[in-house]
């Protein structure tokens, strides 16, 4: 389905962006993508276990870490996604992504905790959550947000399944709403503390 998106520099200093490379009807399908990440709960579950038989605390973000770091690639291919603003952060999540990272890159050095951190802000950018999983598309990554979103994306199993909600011009920004529809109807800055966090 590339011939009917096009990678494209998007406004208002958003980066890179779907655009639509013809018009589109309403509901129709324009692409389904495979992860490029992808963290089970039940892998989470598992690593949990390991810790806490080992007698050692940890947090959700330090497991996270260790299994992105552990996959041979998945932190290859979260290096060059976009992250978010570090001011739209929730600063108790910069706080536990700070420490998780401390934490897992141990006896590596600075360079190593600050690259940590960078993999665990992109995946909490970047991750949709699917039943029973976290994952990374490398395309659907490429959406940007609106609260007015004129795409949908739904996952299919591991895969994500993006439709039009509306009719899109040729040209047109393909944009999607990170918010569930009650988060919508709040006012913007609430909105804005729940997509950063």
């Amino acid at each position: 389905h590339l011939g009917l998106v096009e990678v494209r520099s998007s406004s208002g200093g958003l980066g890179r962006g779907l655009f639509a490379a013809r018009d589109l009807a309403d509901g129709e399908l324009i692409m389904f993508d495979r992860p490029d990440v992808l963290i089970r709960d039940r892998s989470l579950i598992a690593i949990h276990e390991h810790m806490t038989e080992r007698r050692q605390t940890t947090s959700r973000y330090a497991n996270i870490c260790r299994l992105l770091m552990a996959e041979g690639g998945s932190s290859h291919a979260l290096e060059g996604l976009a992250l978010g603003r570090r001011d739209m952060f929730d600063p108790e999540l910069l706080q536990e992504v700070e420490a998780a990272a401390m934490e897992t890159s141990a006896g590596l050095g600075q360079h190593a905790s600050e690259r940590y951190q960078r993999c665990l802000l992109a995946f909490q950018s970047n991750a949709w959550r699917g039943e029973g999983f976290m994952a990374v598309y490398a395309r659907v990554c490429l959406l940007n947000h609106s609260c007015h979103p004129n795409v949908r994306v739904e996952p299919q199993g591991e895969r994500a399944r993006v439709t039009a909600a509306r009719a899109v011009g040729r040209g047109e920004e393909l944009l999607t709403s990170y918010a569930e529809a009650a988060l919508l109807q709040r006012p913007v800055a609430e909105r804005r503390r729940a997509l950063a966090g």
